[in-house]
């Protein structure tokens, strides 16, 4: 009973982290890049949208989709899933701890992944909660398969799993290719068969194969990497690793070794601390190295999610094998929480994402386009997307201008309104201005009017704003509705009728 204790008093504080989704306001900007791979006003399919367009699979927004489909359309059902994957990660990292040690170590671990310390990023409605599942689930999967050397299903379920986690995120790349390669380390048993290298190799080939689709995306994400870097280079490692890491973890071992009792170090077989050790380790090794120059961005904590599982597994087999005195385990886990969230930049019961007051603003802006506008009058959107900075290359792209202008989303306004993203500035090339120009009486009926919606919080969003303000006199355009707030901009333009 005691074992089970773990695992519920995980879940508890997991749903209590993810209680304040119930009222946490209106959609934030990422969260409107979402639901633009759901549900755009222009034809196509999740698939296209997200391989041509989005920094992202699109597996999370299948998921998304369905339960909009069946749970009807709030802020609240949209989030969902992602926190739900979350709870569920717990319960996967328990199962795959509880095979690799006991079970107290298994709801240590639970703990510290309910915990961690980048839990904001699963309660949005982005893929992070299901990355954060299925990075879990592969580790599960490895585990079972060592255990189960000759079963064909093991090698199906892997492949797939694997390729699952490169549908939800790219970033789930190194933790992929170290589960594989951990296949092929001995089991401890050395009686016990290890899994053949030919199954191996054909589970990577078919994780390998289902994922060839997602080529040309990474290809057009390297391509697009100069400009939607937006981290700035020269992050330090120990920031990169978080708190948890270089706070968290010594706190935790540092009071394991304090508690001992005379003695001696659990025995523990070398393969269950060599195995999460390699899934952990080596993954966040490896974006620490990699964030650099246009890759910079990978320095973002939120990258850090699909390797929870077993990080969480890591130190709890750790501090376990330290000292295996319940009392000591309780007091370590709860020290290594602890000293983590007294070092982040936030307390874990805060949304840092969601409840913006610029979320707010955006929300009454789509609302009052829905209920002055008319159908077909077009709206100019500085969201405030990194991806404006290539709106000069691909203006003539109706999809990509859509995808920038995302922040005024059917989600909230829902009459047909062409979105187009704006640049950050409009002089090179010199089609550009021209082509901005005619948008602006495209799909109108004279006295043609359209709209313009833009963040104010960046000089950058404000030279957009303006720049296209001008360009409005500029065709005679006058203003007829100005609505100034903190963080945004309503205008709305029209063309006086011409007197016969």
């Amino acid at each position: 009973m005691r074992d089970w204790a773990w695992l519920a008093a995980a879940l508890v504080c997991g749903a209590g982290l993810m209680a304040p989704l119930l009222n946490a306001g209106p959609l934030a900007l990422d969260e409107h890049g979402s639901y633009w791979l759901v549900d755009s006003d222009l034809p196509g399919t999740v698939l296209q949208r997200s391989l041509d367009y989005a920094a992202i699979p699109p597996l999370s927004a299948w998921l998304e989709q369905a339960f909009l489909a069946l749970f009807g359309r709030s802020e609240f059902v949209f989030r969902l899933p992602s926190a739900l994957c979350y709870l569920a990660a717990i319960v996967v990292t328990w199962l795959v701890t509880s095979a690799l040690a006991d079970r107290t170590a298994a709801g240590m671990a639970a703990l510290l992944v309910a915990w961690i310390p980048d839990v904001d990023e699963v309660r949005i409605a982005r893929c992070y909660g299901l990355l954060m599942l299925l990075g879990a689930l592969l580790l599960w999967c490895t585990v079972h398969w060592r255990r189960r050397p000759q079963s064909p299903l093991c090698l199906v379920l892997w492949g797939i799993v694997a390729a699952g986690n490169m549908w939800t995120h790219y970033v789930a790349l190194p933790l992929v290719g170290m589960a594989w390669l951990t296949l092929f380390v001995r089991p401890d048993d050395r009686e016990q068969p290890r899994i053949g290298r030919i199954a191996v190799i054909g589970a990577g080939l078919l994780a390998a194969m289902l994922c060839l689709p997602l080529l040309p995306a990474i290809q057009r994400l390297r391509e697009w990497s100069p400009v939607l870097n937006y981290m700035p280079e020269g992050q330090a490692w120990w920031k990169m690793l978080g708190p948890l890491w270089w706070a968290g973890v010594p706190t935790g071992v540092l009071l394991a070794w304090m508690l001992r009792q005379r003695a001696v170090l659990q025995a523990v077989r070398s393969r269950r601390i060599l195995l999460p050790a390699l899934w952990t380790i080596v993954p966040l090794l490896t974006l620490v190295v990699l964030a650099r120059g246009d890759l910079s961005s990978l320095a973002n904590p939120r990258y850090r999610i699909p390797y929870a599982a077993g990080g969480g597994c890591l130190i709890a087999i750790g501090l376990r094998s330290l000292n295996p005195r319940l009392l000591a385990n309780v007091v370590c886990t709860a020290a290594v929480i602890a000293m983590t969230w007294i070092l982040a930049d936030s307390r874990p019961w805060q949304l840092r994402r969601l409840g913006a007051a610029a979320d707010v603003e955006w929300r009454d802006a789509a609302r009052a386009i829905e209920q002055s506008g008319a159908p077909g009058e077009p709206v100019f959107v500085q969201s405030g997307l990194v991806e404006s900075y290539l709106v000069p290359a691909l203006y003539d792209d109706a999809w990509f201008l859509e995808y920038v202008g995302c922040r005024i989303s059917r989600f909230y306004l829902e009459s047909p309104h062409p979105r187009i993203g704006m640049p950050y500035f409009y002089e090179a090339p010199p089609e550009l201005s021209l082509h901005f120009k005619t948008l602006m009486t495209a799909e109108s009926v004279r006295p043609t009017a359209f709209w313009i919606a833009a963040a104010t919080d960046t000089d950058l969003n404000r030279a957009s704003l303006s720049g296209l303000e001008q360009l409005a006199r500029s065709a005679r355009f006058e203003r007829t509705r100005d609505e100034r707030g903190p963080n945004m901009t309503l205008l709305r333009f029209e063309r006086p009728t011409e007197s016969p």
